[in-house]
């Protein structure tokens, strides 16, 4: 799942963790990268992945009237069942909780709390952290 989705001042890389698409998208983010990356959306919910990570700490939000779009990729999400999760630091979160994203979007702090919701709960580290086991030898 490699993808990438590129565009002026934009850079989108579509990782996949269990199963789950993470978009890590860098740069300037507003009306019309969006409608590129629904498009992008459009096909991973075709191919079976209802619930998606948009991790936006290093985006660059070109005002809100541009992230409306955002709450018509969380519907067409939602209308499989899924959710749509946006990873935001805490000045993110303030102008994305501006937005009316509906039932679909849910605005985390890291992929790993998404990651944990979308798995219940249970959460493994991601991408190139190790596993440390509990069990004790003797």
């Amino acid at each position: 799942m490699g993808m990438d989705v590129m565009a002026r001042n934009l850079q989108v890389k579509i990782k996949n963790y269990t199963g789950i698409p993470i978009l890590d998208i860098v740069g300037e983010l507003n009306a019309s990268a969006l409608n590129q990356i629904a498009i992008q959306v459009q096909r991973l919910v075709d191919a079976g992945n209802y619930h998606i990570v948009f991790d936006l700490k290093e985006a660059a939000f070109a005002g809100l009237k541009g992230l409306r779009a955002v709450n018509d990729i969380a519907r067409g999400v939602k209308r499989h069942y899924g959710s749509l999760y946006l990873i935001a630091d805490r000045g993110q979160e303030e102008e994305l909780r501006q937005l009316p994203l509906g039932e679909g979007a849910r605005i985390c702090r890291s992929v790993e709390h998404a990651i944990a919701k979308i798995l219940g709960g249970y959460y493994r580290p991601l991408f190139g952290k190790r596993a440390v086991s509990a069990r004790l030898e003797s």
